[in-house]
């Protein structure tokens, strides 16, 4: 399928619910209307979708590189293991999609003033991320790896994070009696973190 140009984007978009394997490239989707299409194997490179409503959308087997997303619906959204690198997201929530096959992995992305809650993130990849003001509650973040991750104001309430894999990850603030860290790997300094929440102190 050829490259579809931004003055084509949204005929393409009414004309086609299912596209598959196709290369979105430099496009700006701020004001395309959606129509609960299917993107499988597709992928989306440098695309804008600001304030975009992609709600009921499906992206399974999706890439995203360089990509931004701000303040965007995830209403039932579908991410079946997709990708997202070197990406922004800021001002979301992944509360709201759909909890089928909802398996994101993330690279070397910007993750700001994003909310995940009762999502099922288990065994996936955050990787050399800045995750900032951001909200994981009631997740199953279970052998997840957040390898070279830096966190910066965020927060984790009664998650599950058995054998997720902190050990190379910075700036983490976790408080072991709310979340359930059996088997997760840390590593000092950043673990000497707990103590705040022990109410000890070591001299």
């Amino acid at each position: 399928m050829e490259q579809i140009s931004q003055s084509d984007i949204q005929s393409a978009i009414t004309d086609e619910d299912y596209f598959e394997d196709q290369k979105f490239s430099q496009l700006d989707f701020s004001e395309i209307e959606f129509n609960k299409n299917t993107f499988d194997g597709c992928s989306f490179l440098h695309c804008t979708f600001n304030g975009t409503d992609l709600s009921y959308l499906t992206y399974r087997s999706c890439t995203f590189e360089h990509c931004t997303f701000v303040v965007t619906p995830f209403d039932k959204t579908a991410f079946d293991d997709c990708v997202f690198t070197e990406c922004k997201l800021m001002g979301l929530s992944f509360a709201p999609c759909s909890s089928f096959s909802f398996s994101p992995s993330f690279d070397s992305c910007i993750i700001d003033s994003t909310v995940f809650s009762q999502n099922n993130l288990k065994k996936q990849l955050f990787k050399k991320c800045l995750i900032k003001n951001c909200d994981f509650m009631n997740c199953n973040v279970s052998e997840s790896s957040f390898e070279g991750t830096s966190f910066d104001k965020t927060s984790f309430h009664e998650c599950n994070l058995s054998k997720a894999d902190f050990s190379s990850a910075k700036n983490y603030s976790i408080n072991p009696a709310e979340n359930i860290i059996k088997n997760a790997l840390f590593s000092l300094p950043e673990a000497q973190s707990f103590l705040e929440y022990l109410n000890i102190k070591i001299i």
